[in-house]
């Protein structure tokens, strides 16, 4: 499953509704056409990389993360997330916190998730996020 958050192309920003219709999914065939926008991303302001031919989004879109969440018949016990970087081919990679892009990539989350209460907390190779309930 992948999810995509936020306004299109436009970092740290949530519209109003994005919280009430959290439940609801979104996929993406390949990178074509289909969706107005993806194929020439320099419409959106974003520069492309040439590195990365399949993914025209800009170079933050090479930026992910795997969450996780444990859940208890009590609720919520522990949220957290693995950094991802995706490759060239579109096959993410996890980042273990030995690597230095893993540091990168958390400041990255972190600079992304800017008002709205949170702490990140590196346990291993994990981020435990904790913030306020909402």
């Amino acid at each position: 499953m992948s999810l995509h958050w936020g306004i299109h192309n436009i970092p740290r920003v949530l519209a109003d509704y994005q919280r009430t219709v959290a439940h609801f999914l979104w996929s993406q065939r390949e990178i074509g056409n289909h969706v107005p926008g993806h194929i020439g991303g320099h419409r959106h302001g974003v520069e492309n990389d040439p590195a990365y031919p399949r993914l025209p989004m800009g170079p933050d879109a090479m930026k992910s993360m795997i969450a996780k969440a444990v859940l208890t018949t009590s609720g919520v016990e522990r949220v957290s997330f693995m950094p991802v970087r995706i490759d060239t081919e579109l096959r993410p990679e996890v980042l273990f916190s030995s690597d230095p892009r893993f540091t990168v990539a958390v400041d990255h989350i972190d600079w992304a998730s800017g008002g709205l209460a949170h702490t990140f907390t590196v346990a291993g190779d994990e981020v435990v996020v904790t913030g306020a309930a909402g």
